[in-house]
C-alpha cells in the first residue's frame, strides 16, 4: 500500500520551510551530470545515480553495503516554479533471475534499526571478532549544503571470547543508533517543496536472498502530484 508523506506546511514563504529540514546534498551542476534522469510533466527534471560500494564507504560512516542500495537522487525545479517531491514518490523495480522486486525506500530511522538489529544478531557467537570503531559527529560546515558537521570515523580489531566478551559491537547500542539515523537523515532526500535543485540519498533494501545483484538490472518509478514516470538505472561496475 503507497504511503502518502504529508509536506511540511508553511504559513507564507518556502524559505522557513526549507530552513527547518536543511539536509541533503549539493546536487550536481545540471541533470547531465548523472548517469540516468527524466523529465516530468511539470517541467520538473530528475537527475540519479546508484553509489558503488565505493562511493558508499566514502559517504558514510554507517555500513550501508550490507543488505542496501543507495540511489543519490537530484531534483531540478522548473524555472517558474517550485517542485514537491518526497521520497515516498519512488519505488525501485529490480529484476533479477527472471523476478520483479518492486522495493519502496526506507526511513532513515528504519534502516538504522534494521542494522542495529542485525549487528546484535551477528555478534551472538561463541568467538567474536570486533572491528573497533569510533565514529562521532563534529559540528562545522557543511559540504553538503545542509546542517554543519561531519563525520569521523577509526578503527582496529578486538576479539572476545564467548557471548558479551569485550565491548558491544559498532552500531548495536543506543548511542550508536541515534548517530546512525542522524547521519542518513541529513543525507537523504530533502521533505518539502524546492525552489532551487535539491539532492539526497534514497535507502532500497535489498537483501532478499532471491535477488542477485550481479545480474540486476534496475528502474526508478516517480509516481506523485507531478506525474507518472520510471526511468532505467545504470549500475555500477562493482554492485
Amino acid at each position: 500500500m503507497k504511503r502518502t508523506l504529508h509536506l511540511l506546511a508553511c504559513a507564507a514563504l518556502v524559505t522557513p520551510c526549507l530552513a527547518a529540514d536543511a539536509r541533503g546534498l549539493k546536487p550536481r551542476p545540471s541533470p547531465a551530470d548523472y548517469p540516468a534522469g527524466t523529465s516530468l510533466r511539470d517541467g520538473t527534471v530528475l537527475g540519479a545515480a546508484i553509489l558503488a560500494a565505493g562511493e558508499v564507504r566514502n559517504a558514510f560512516a554507517t555500513d550501508l553495503n550490507r543488505g542496501w542500495l543507495v540511489v543519490e537522487l537530484a531534483i531540478y525545479p522548473p524555472k517558474a516554479g517550485r517542485a514537491a517531491i518526497a521520497g515516498s514518490d519512488f519505488v525501485l523495480f529490480v529484476r533479477s533471475r527472471g523476478e520483479t522486486f518492486m522495493i519502496r525506500p526506507q526511513e532513515a530511522s528504519t534502516v538504522a534499526r534494521i542494522l542495529q538489529r542485525e549487528t546484535k544478531a551477528r555478534s551472538d557467537s561463541d568467538v567474536n571478532l570486533y572491528p573497533t570503531v569510533d565514529v562521532g559527529y563534529d559540528s562545522g560546515p557543511s559540504i553538503y549544503g545542509g546542517r554543519g558537521g561531519g563525520w569521523r570515523t577509526g578503527a582496529g580489531v578486538g576479539v572476545g571470547i564467548g557471548k558479551g566478551s569485550g565491548p558491544p559491537p559498532p552500531a548495536s547500542t543506543a548511542k550508536d543508533l541515534e548517530t546512525m539515523q542522524t547521519e542518513l537523515e541529513e543525507k537523504g532526500l530533502p521533505a518539502g517543496p524546492a525552489a532551487a535543485p535539491a539532492a539526497g540519498h534514497l535507502y532500497f533494501p535489498v537483501m532478499d536472498r532471491k535477488l542477485s545483484m550481479k545480474t540486476a538490472s534496475f528502474e526508478l518509478e516517480y509516481d506523485g502530484p507531478a506525474g507518472k514516470e520510471r526511468f532505467r538505472l545504470e549500475k555500477p561496475a562493482n554492485r
